[in-house]
């Protein structure tokens, strides 16, 4: 009985507004003048725009006898979902969501792909997902998704099944159904395996739930490794027991633990550590097999810190430049040197590609003393969004000038990556990836931007990080076709191209020209470390045997030595090392001692491979928006309008299209209070450049008169508006303005009241809105951003009908500076309002100070001001019932003063709230949970509050 509360419980939660709110995703719109196609096979409905369509139709084609193979393990076959393709935005992802059900595919190919066409990847990744949810579809959960619909299932998920088995198996099943997957790749497991080998093992909730004090390996390490175990150990039966016992029993307070623990013997916790302790012996195993190179390290982290510095590039033989990142600071571009040297020479915005270029320009005569050279440039690619549209953004060029010290963006609308210095820096060699995903090599005129040659393109083929030769005559790259990844050579003057490495599926990336040879990454010893090709015979030769994993060298001036990026359990140091061609080995020589779960996979898939399910020719036809705007997914006995923030006694039904441009939710109202009702309906259209919303409700209405006389009367509310959100996010900083107009009529008929001006026929009120902010990109431990502006402005009246309510106009504004130290943080926020009243008044637009509940004056001025910061990260847990990551304490001081005809009232509140950021009962995301206590000193009195909320974003 007390696990049928819990888990009522835990349903009553899912529908609190603000927490209800995250299980129905909008992730934005693309642009309206884009014509939609689809393909439907058994298995799954592609929807896509229609340039897409060649790469659709090979893709729906190539995939259905993997999906369909898919779910063997699992033992259930989904239902047909939509997938559906976004190919103008430049990142890289796919997302499965359930609240509607649907997967969205984000088909821009990452720089950084491993050897397997992109989109084969995501289908594959995505599509075990939509089994992973859809098999819930049973036993008890089945049944609830007769009264709450599609909620059902994404509740049961969200409450009960851990993100680490979700991806943990999506990337076992990448892995073994192509001849690549992250599951084969050394680096996937490197930051887990040197954390395990030099830390130890975290404690379970740890690895689970994050730290704010130490770097933790992502869910999809930890748990690619959980689930291959058991299915090594116990087979693939175990994982569909464990999840037949969370679809049939959600009831129960864990039922995911308990189902593993009839699969296996073993809890969560307990297979947490069977795996990292079978695994520590093997890569144990393998780094007493490997002998290590020698090599000097030039950085590294504390071993109490953790940072990254990648793909460096020497400036001359002492100075190198790197990308640099940590838990601490956003990611910048730093220069490095003898006697600890650290200098930041620019912050990096959100970055489409890692891989940057330096280029050492000649010396100028300047009377200007440096503490270092200055005669260099950088280039880069960051993101840069549509300002109205999500779902469609560019990957733009920038230049650092380090004579200058000032960045320019070379190149607009664009949708370039990797760059490369040609050796004068006239040039820049980019890879070209358009939204077909026809992709090319160009070159472009660092002056102005404008492509100069264009080396090579494809349709079928995928190119990565091309780089010059000393003498500005070749370009190197990576090159992806079916039978994997391959060097290549390009002559620039004929454009005659060379193969040096053979597409292969073992992993390589990011060449380099470097003297008599060119240096790349590659994986020939189940550990990622620096190779050599000498273009003179194409023979390969391993350069550096590190313990974790090197990376990215790049040649020395004077030619005698390389730096790269050394990984431990630290991150990237900078490891320097001399070149010595007669040391190196021949990849003939190398055996590979890592773990390999992948073959447990392999195996197992290929016993329970259904032949029969072949390929097939599908063709497309058009996709009809307009028939396609209703797609009710969920409903619940209960009123629920996430879009309005209401929810209540009653029942909701809950549409929304599958390319999310229409949303609707219509349901019935039953106010307790009152003892009324009312039917309601909503819906948000945001097809267009602006959103329109349209919102109405017809009901009954209880009121008191002044005399306490209860009476009745039926409102009419209609309500629509427009809103234009604009999204000017680039650089180093998030930066937003939302302009809005909206209008409500109210009609109030049938009223029972006794007082002769008794308030009955239209209202009619006017809103207009601007939201505007600024906001410097955070590190994960800032608790404020180091800068930040948010301004609000509202003004609301009733210029038309029978009642004046008056008006209310009011600003609110928050400031964010840094503190005094790290992580600490100022908050200064500054609000203002003032009615002018009617027969009716209007309702506070701003909050009043700490410690004062209600305000009637006709002028309010209020400020605040927060010092933050972190008191303590103390990674503890409770057992399962509480992990605390982190305790903050914040130190308030508000003020303000109403004025009311001439009449002045302050107030005054002081205090402090200590609140910690903790996961209760291993629940995904962090609570904020805390005390308020505080001070009036104007009426001497003191007041506490408690402090909930939960944070979503983590």
């Amino acid at each position: 009985m007390n696990r049928v509360f819990f888990f009522l419980l835990l349903t009553m939660l899912a529908v609190f507004p603000k927490l209800s709110h995250s299980q129905y995703y909008n992730l934005g719109q693309d642009p309206a003048s884009i014509r939609w196609r689809q393909i439907k096979t058994p298995h799954i409905k592609y929807i896509y725009p229609a340039p897409f369509e060649t790469k659709a139709i090979k893709l729906a084609s190539a995939l259905e006898p993997i999906v369909g193979n898919e779910t063997n393990t699992l033992l259930y076959k989904p239902k047909r979902v939509s997938f559906v393709l976004h190919n103008y935005v430049t990142e890289s992802n796919g997302v499965t969501v359930w609240t509607p059900k649907r997967v969205e595919l984000f088909t821009c190919p990452p720089q950084d792909i491993y050897a397997e066409d992109w989109l084969e990847q995501l289908v594959k990744h995505e599509y075990r997902h939509v089994v992973q949810i859809d098999r819930n579809n049973q036993g008890f959960t089945k049944l609830l998704s007769w009264f709450i619909g599609q909620q059902a299932a994404a509740m049961v998920v969200g409450a009960y099944i851990p993100s680490w088995f979700m991806e943990g198996d999506a990337v076992c099943t990448e892995t073994a159904f192509s001849q690549s997957g992250r599951g084969r790749i050394p680096n996937f497991e490197m930051p887990i395996r040197a954390q395990v080998i030099e830390k130890g093992a975290f404690s379970f909730d740890k690895a689970v739930l994050g730290s704010y004090k130490s770097f933790v390996p992502d869910q999809y390490a930890l748990g690619y490794p959980m689930v291959a175990n058991v299915r090594r150990k116990y087979g693939y039966q175990a994982w569909a027991k464990t999840l037949n016992e969370v679809a049939r029993k959600p009831f129960m307070l864990t039922p995911f633990n308990h189902g593993l623990k009839k699969a296996t013997g073993l809890g969560k916790v307990a297979l947490y550590k069977q795996t990292m302790q079978y695994l520590d012996s093997l890569w144990k195993y393998q780094q007493a097999k490997t002998e290590l190179s020698l090599f000097t390290q030039l950085v590294t982290a504390k071993k109490s810190e953790f940072e990254n510095y990648k793909f460096p590039h020497y400036l001359n033989d002492s100075l190198v430049i790197s990308e640099y990142s940590s838990l601490d600071y956003i990611t910048s571009f730093v220069l490095t040197g003898p006697n600890g040297l650290r200098h930041k020479l620019v912050t990096a915005g959100f970055l489409s590609s890692e891989a940057f270029s330096v280029v050492k320009l000649p010396l100028e005569n300047s009377n200007t003393v440096t503490p270092f050279p200055n005669n260099f440039k950088l280039a880069w690619t960051e993101t840069i969004n549509d300002i109205r549209w999500e779902q469609r953004s560019y990957s733009v060029i920038l230049i650092y000038d380090g004579r200058s010290g000032s960045t320019r963006t070379l190149t607009h609308k664009s949708r370039y990556f990797s760059p490369s210095f040609s050796p004068d820096g006239s040039s820049l060699a980019s890879i070209k990836v358009e939204p077909s995903n026809h992709c090319s090599i160009v070159l472009l005129d660092t002056k102005t931007g404008k492509e100069t040659t264009e080396l090579i393109s494809s349709d079928s083929l995928f190119f990565m990080s091309p780089s010059w030769s000393e003498d500005g005559k070749q370009v190197v790259f990576c090159s992806l076709d079916k039978q994997g990844k391959s060097v290549k050579v390009i002559i620039i003057e004929s454009k005659t191209v060379r193969t040096l490495v053979p597409s292969t599926f073992i992993e390589i990336s990011n060449p380099v020209f470097a003297g008599n040879y060119i240096l790349f990454n590659g994986n020939w010893s189940g550990i990622e470390n620096i190779y050599a090709i000498d273009p003179s015979n194409n023979s390969i030769s391993q350069v550096t045997s590190a313990q974790f994993g090197g990376s990215n060298a790049r040649l020395s001036p004077n030619g005698n030595k390389i730096v790269y990026s050394n990984y431990s359990s630290s991150g990237y140091g900078l490891a320097e090392t001399s070149l010595f061609p007669t040391k190196w080995k021949s990849t003939n020589e190398i055996d590979d001692y890592s773990p390999s779960l992948y073959k447990y996979l392999v195996k197992e898939e290929k016993q329970l491979e259904d032949t029969s399910i072949k390929s097939n020719s599908y063709t497309s036809k058009p996709y009809n928006k307009a028939a396609h705007i209703l797609n009710f997914h969920s409903w619940a006995p209960y009123y629920l309008n996430y879009m309005a923030g209401e929810n209540g006694l009653g029942i909701s039904f809950m549409s929304q299209n599958e390319l999310s441009t229409a949303t609707t939710i219509i349901g019935y109202h039953y106010d307790a209070a009152e003892n009324t009702g009312k039917v309601t309906a909503d819906i948000n259209w945001a097809a267009w450049y602006p959103i329109l919303d349209f919102n109405t409700s017809y009901g009954a209405r209880t009121a008191y008169t002044d005399s306490l006389v209860r009476y009745n009367f039926n409102e009419t509310v209609l309500s629509g508006g427009l809103t234009l959100p604009l999204l000017f996010t680039g650089g180093k900083y998030y930066e937003r303005l939302q302009l809005g107009a909206h209008t409500t009529w109210t009609d109030i008929t049938s009223s029972t009241s006794p007082e002769k001006n008794r308030l009955s026929g239209t209202i009619h009120t006017i809103d207009y809105s601007l939201i505007a902010s600024r906001y410097i990109k955070q590190s994960s431990k800032d608790i404020y951003p180091r800068w930040g502006q948010w301004v609000s402005a509202t003004y609301r009246h009733s210029p038309f009908g029978k009642y004046n309510l008056g008006s209310i106009f009011s600003v609110s504004s928050h400031f964010y500076f840094p503190g005094f130290l790290n992580h600490h943080g100022f908050r200064l926020d500054v609000n203002w309002q003032e009615k002018k009243y009617g027969e009716y008044t209007y309702s506070n637009q701003i909050a009043l100070p700490r410690g004062y509940l209600v305000s009637r004056d006709k002028a309010l001025t209020v400020f605040a001001l927060n010092y933050k910061f972190p008191l303590n990260y103390p990674d503890c847990s409770i057992g399962s019932l509480a992990y605390i990551k982190r305790v903050k304490i914040a130190l308030f001081y508000d003020g303000g003063f109403g004025e009311t005809y001439g009449k002045r009232r302050e107030m005054r509140s002081t205090g402090t709230e200590i609140t910690s950021d903790v996961h209760l009962l291993r629940f995904v995301f962090p609570f904020d949970l805390g005390i308020r206590m505080g001070y009036l000193p104007l009426e001497n009195g003191f007041f506490s509050d408690v402090l909930l909320s939960i944070n979503l974003s983590k």
